[in-house]
């Protein structure tokens, strides 16, 4: 499940300028990939312990990001 309307790496994968299109093809072949394995992808909705009881799911991946590293250069 996602709580937002499109998968986090979406937003959270940095490509060099121009080369977007790439990203969103990959991302797209991803969701295709999923559906033709029988995955479910829930858009749209944050999760709780409730919702996991409720919809008991053979299994639970929680990808919760990360902080970007910015070095401290001195100039």
């Amino acid at each position: 499940m996602e709580k937002g309307g499109e998968l986090g790496i979406r937003k959270n994968c940095s490509l060099p300028i121009g080369k977007e299109e790439i990203k969103s093809n990959f991302i797209d072949w991803l969701e295709r990939q999923c559906k033709k394995a029988g995955v479910t992808l829930e858009k749209n909705k944050e999760v709780s312990a409730e919702l996991v009881k409720q919809l008991n799911p053979d299994v639970v991946i929680l990808a919760t990001g990360a902080k970007p590293l910015i070095p401290s250069i001195q100039e």
